[in-house]
């Protein structure tokens, strides 16, 4: 971020309360000015078209702003650090995500926005929690700039300049979000959306008209929608419209709501387990997302192999929880050894009296599988049935596929596969490569690992494509395999019957989960050995399985082996180097794991250092809430 020099602009929400045409706080009667709402919690908007509407003043931050980096033409970036609490519904936040296709996510994002499947607001569909500003296929690949401004006090500015429609060049959009709070009221807060020069019409180059502008709550039950496929049309943006949602001073809306955030290893996305490991700790984290709080409740995991039948299944009762608070929580360890290797089918879920919305409460058939050293490859498609799908128009290296593979111990990875083919006649070309982690555990780096350009034939006939790679990589290590078309209409094997690991990946200018994960797995994989322990069962040194889950926002695990029963230390530093917290724990020879409650650390990145004999395993964890 950078400094703000003497003389340059200062925003404060002071400011705004005099551009909107007085205070936003308790002084002032919404009611009489709304254009829009109340919703249920008691959200209004109004717009500069209206009496005591908000003065649109265009607010620059190109030259003072952060310029955000790896935008695309779906996905998302972030998180961006507000540096204060901003109160949304009835929570708050202190960071937000920018959506590509126009829209902010006000948590951890779910998935991608894209008005074409979610263009009602509100909407119980993923992503939910956002404010959608100017909801469009947008494409940051063809033009467009974006940028990040905080005065870390009480006002923070998101604005897109020249963005255009996917499909349309000639088409831009520009428009500011500016979250900040009530001047009078520092403990409530605003959002005003401003609209500079547009052009088009959000017809995506004419294949279609999707568009939405409005906000809704986390559970996507409570919101409002200005526009909505172009409708009404007096509401399309235009250069010089300024809309304030207004938050309520007060509500008389409560909700007792208890969601299930994530499972097992925090991203709701498929897994392996490496068998010789012995047994493995399910795990899925609890949150209270109403406003009233919770007594008690019930955590069920259920996993079934391949076939559908139940091998495992347990319940715990979790404990109070107050409004936004999240509790991860254990269940009885899971037993590998007597587990067959292959595809298994997991399903976490909540349970609670008087919960008034379930539409949180369960995420259902995520596949996971155990593996050992007679594994072959690593990869997530479940059968022989390919269905086949590919980006129109992308061409060099412009657009792709991939999958996301945690390796579950050391590995030898002897090839990337990738099954791809051509939907045209003539032959087609794909650049088979080998990604790293980008460091956010579900995303890879632009920087390619190993790659080779490979021409595969048409006419749809599906064929193998490969990269030999000969590298040998360390457990708890995230790669990806991937191809990017550098001929048009060229695509990837889709595998079609569930359950699906939600690991699916789209390059469309930069790297984003694939928008229908949820129905597909592309036939990606990692050929080559899994190397896990010496003949004798015993570890042959002292190795750092996983540490998190990335970002944390309770207890961190770390599991490692040790070649010999000893004692493991676990340290924990600050951005400055200093030791804050630290113990020490004896363990038999195998595997290990320690956690460690990091409720109380506040947000930012810390160093861990586990420490067995004379050997030091470092790294890094990013503690988020």
């Amino acid at each position: 971020m950078k400094r703000l020099l003497a003389g340059a602009m200062v925003l404060t929400a002071v400011a705004f309360a005099a551009q909107t045409g007085g205070t936003t706080g308790s002084g002032r009667d919404i009611g009489t000015l709304s254009t829009g709402g109340p919703d249920a919690y008691g959200y209004t908007w109004i717009d500069s078209r209206e009496p005591g509407g908000p003065a649109y003043n265009w607010k620059d931050i190109s030259g003072i702003g952060t310029q955000l980096t790896g935008l695309g033409d779906d996905g998302y970036v972030g998180p961006l650090s507000l540096g204060f609490d901003f109160p949304y519904y009835w929570y708050t936040t202190n960071k937000v995500w920018l959506q590509f296709n126009g829209a902010l996510s006000m948590s951890t994002p779910t998935g991608m926005y894209h008005p074409g499947q979610t263009a009602y607001i509100p909407n119980p569909l993923p992503p939910n929690d956002i404010v959608v500003f100017m909801g469009a296929d947008l494409d940051f690949t063809i033009g467009g700039k974006a940028y990040f401004w905080t005065n870390g006090s009480d006002t923070a500015i998101i604005q897109v300049d020249s963005v255009p429609e996917w499909n349309d060049p000639s088409s831009y959009h520009s428009a500011q979000v500016i979250l900040y709070l009530d001047p009078s009221d520092p403990d409530n807060g605003h959002i005003l959306v401003q609209y500079g020069p547009q052009n088009g019409d959000f017809d995506n180059g004419g294949q279609g008209v999707h568009s939405a502008i409005g906000i809704e709550n986390i559970a996507g039950n409570v919101g409002l929608q200005f526009l909505m496929n172009n409708n009404p049309p007096s509401n399309m943006p235009f250069d010089g419209l300024a809309v304030l949602y207004v938050r309520p001073d007060t509500t008389n809306y409560q909700i007792t709501d208890v969601g299930l955030e994530a499972l097992w290893n925090g991203y709701n996305l498929g897994f392996y387990l490496y068998k010789p490991d012995g047994s493995a700790t399910p795990r899925l984290w609890a949150k209270n997302v109403g406003n009233q709080p919770i007594s008690t409740f019930q955590a069920l995991i259920t996993i079934k192999n391949f076939a559908g039948t139940t091998v495992y299944a347990d319940t715990v009762d979790g404990p109070p929880l107050n409004p936004g608070e999240v509790v991860m929580i254990t269940f009885d360890p899971f037993d590998l050894s007597a587990r067959p290797t292959g595809t298994y089918r997991l399903t976490g879920e909540l349970k609670m009296t008087g919960d008034m919305y379930n539409g949180n409460n369960k995420i259902e058939d995520t596949e996971f599988r155990i593996v050992d050293n007679s594994t072959t490859y690593l990869g997530w498609d479940n059968d022989d049935a390919q269905s086949f799908s590919w980006w129109i128009g992308g061409a060099n290296g412009d657009a792709g596929w991939g999958a996301r593979f945690p390796l579950p111990c050391d590995m030898r990875v002897d090839s990337v596969v990738a099954f791809v083919g051509c939907a045209k006649t003539g032959n087609g070309q794909v650049k088979v490569a080998l990604l790293a982690d980008n460091g956010s555990g579900i995303l890879p780096r632009d920087t390619i690992v190993i790659s080779n350009i490979i021409n595969i034939p048409g006419g749809s006939t599906i064929s193998t494509a490969k990269v030999a790679v000969n590298q040998t990589f360390p457990m708890g290590t995230i790669l990806y395999g991937g191809f990017f078309q550098y001929t048009d209409s060229t695509g990837a094997a889709l595998e079609d019957q569930g359950p699906f690991s939600r690991n699916a990946l789209e390059y469309t200018g930069t790297w984003a989960p694939y928008r229908e994960r949820d129905a597909y797995d592309e036939y990606i994989r990692l050929y080559g050995a899994l190397l896990g322990v010496e003949e004798s069962g015993k570890p042959s040194a002292f190795l750092l399985k996983s540490a998190g889950p990335v970002p944390t926002r309770g207890k961190a695990f770390f599991s490692f082996v040790v070649p010999e029963r000893g004692d493991v230390s676990i340290s924990i530093y600050n951005a400055l180097g200093q030791k804050i917290a630290g113990r020490t724990e004896t363990f038999e020879a195998g595997a290990g794991t320690m956690a460690f409650d990091l409720s109380s650390f506040s947000d930012g990145v810390y160093i861990y250092r586990l420490g067995y004999g004379s050997t030091d395993l470092t790294g890094k964890l990013l503690i988020t809430r």
